[in-house]
Parts: C-alpha cells; structure tokens; sequence
C-alpha cells in the first residue's frame, strides 16, 4: 500500500511540475495547497453527495465522523421508508399525508382530533340560539371552536358571550356553577346543557 501511495504522490508531483511550468506558479506554492488534500496531513472530505448537481461534497468532515456538519444531519435523519405515514383520515376523506408520532400510527393533529372526540357533544356545540314568536329556542348545532363559545360561523359573537355569560367557554361555565355559591345560572345556557 506503501508503495502505491509513493507512486500517486510522484505522479501528483509530477503533474503539479507540469502546471507550474505551463502556468508560470511557484511550484511550492502548489505543492503547499495541494498537500492539504494529498500529504501526510490531508483534510478528509465529506463523503455526502450534493443534491443540486449530483457531484461529492467538498467540505471538510466534522471531527470523528464521515460527514460535514449538513450532510451529518440528513445522514442522521430516519430514512422516508423508516417513518410511518399517518393513518387517519381527512376531512375530505383521504389519507392523511404526515409523519406520525413515534410509537403511535397518527399524527399531532389527528391525535388532537381523538382527545377532542372524548368530551361531551353538548360541551363541543355552538351555542348561538334563536328564538321564534313562541319563544321556542333553536341552537346553531355547529361544532364550537376549541376553547370557545361558538363556531367558526358565530366567532364574532364570541366576546359579547363572555361578558354575558360571565365565562369564557361552556367548560369553564360548567366549573363555575359547581364550585362557585353565588354563581346564578344563565337560562339558554341551562336549556343548551339539557338538550341533546
């Protein structure tokens, strides 16, 4: 190995010679630039390949390792075909296209979806109501935004609801008549929790 190792660099100096001559530089100049990458003290290179044009990286390797610092990191991620594609639906019916959780088989957004299916239907509708000339009453029925009142078709009611009903969502209601002893219950309020 030895052997050929001495006969890369004769050829290397060799061809160094050649391109000092033909382009009027001093050769230890060359042979100083070029033992970076060829001497007893060479700088490894990265052995990642650049996406853009297809050709090996050419920046130096981070201490210890094979990679620079970019190539290091897309080398350390999970390969595509390691990762699970999320198993839950849209809401137009397809696949959804993101990663899932580690350990789980859905991701961040439809297991938000899967907690919010848990709670009560009363305690996720709308609670914009109208009134007919009998006084019968008639909810939106809409799922409510998360935290709030009303649906996204009722969302600018949301702040005048709060100061009616002295809370800021139907939950925090709810909290509010159990615990508080003062607490005087809203009647529209008391009729949204009684129907179903």
């Amino acid at each position: 190995m030895e052997k050929v190792n001495a006969s890369v660099l004769k050829v290397i100096h060799s061809l160094l010679q050649h391109i000092s001559n033909e382009e009027k530089v001093d050769f230890e100049v060359l042979k100083k630039h070029s033992d970076r990458f060829f001497g007893p003290n060479a700088v490894q290179l990265c052995k990642g390949i650049v996406k853009a044009s297809g050709l090996p990286c050419s920046n130096q390797v981070c201490t210890n390792e094979s990679y620079c610092k970019k190539h290091l990191f897309t080398h350390l991620q999970p390969k595509r075909e390691e990762r699970k594609q999320c198993t839950g639906l849209n809401c137009n019916g397809t696949l959804c296209v993101k990663d899932a959780l580690p350990n789980l088989t859905i991701c961040g957004i439809h297991l938000a979806k899967e907690k919010r299916k848990g709670r009560k239907q009363n305690d996720t509708q709308c609670v914009f109501y109208e009134e007919d000339d009998e006084g019968n009453v008639s909810f939106c029925g809409n799922p409510n935004i998360h935290e709030k009142w009303v649906c996204i078709r009722h969302e600018h009611l949301h702040r005048q609801y709060v100061k009616t009903y002295r809370s800021k969502n139907i939950g925090n209601y709810i909290e509010m008549k159990t615990f508080k002893d003062d607490f005087t219950p809203h009647y529209i309020i008391e009729k949204r929790l009684q129907t179903t």
